[in-house]
């Protein structure tokens, strides 16, 4: 009640309780058919995935040193895109879109608390921060032009990393 007239805007209260409904719709659904409602979070003990602090995890991961070679190891770029992820949400909240900000802040915040598995997916995943990218590199022409070469380019080397099982693509 008073929100709303405090605001204006009931679609803001509605859509703030509508937002974990998802959430909660999946719960009942693994409380009905498995009986419990928390098996997404019990079962990452079965993948070896315990909770700790997101900074010790991407220390860990930027400091690993692979064995051989210049290129770098799979720790090293999840945490690296981990990183680039987190400054893009910077930059969305410095262009005043904290909603988007928060969000994609949350979204690699939270799986970092477990491990770097699958953080190149995560970010990669984030539709603001894609869409943010697009929006810097077509400041100008040639940066457009340097940027779509650049991405022809890695989409062949990405495409050979992940059919040869690169793990920081899986």
């Amino acid at each position: 009640g008073r929100a709303c007239r405090r605001t204006g805007r009931p679609d803001l209260i509605i859509a703030i309780l509508i937002s974990p409904a998802g959430l909660f719709a999946y719960m009942l659904y693994l409380y009905v058919t498995v009986g419990d409602g928390f098996a997404f979070v019990h079962v990452q003990r079965a993948f070896g995935r315990v909770a700790g602090n997101p900074l010790l995890f991407l220390w860990a991961g930027l400091s690993y040193h692979p064995g051989a070679g210049w290129w770098p190891s799979a720790p090293q770029w999840s945490a690296s895109t981990a990183i680039v992820g987190l400054a893009l949400a910077a930059v969305l909240a410095a262009r005043r879109q904290i909603g988007a900000a928060l969000f994609c802040a949350m979204a690699i915040i939270l799986p970092l608390t477990s491990n770097l598995a699958s953080m190149v997916r995560y970010v990669v995943g984030l539709a603001p921060l894609t869409m943010l990218t697009a929006v810097l590199l077509s400041g100008s022409k040639a940066t457009l032009v340097a940027a779509l070469i650049v991405f022809l380019f890695t989409c062949y080397f990405m495409t050979v990393a992940w059919l040869g099982g690169y793990l920081a693509l899986v």
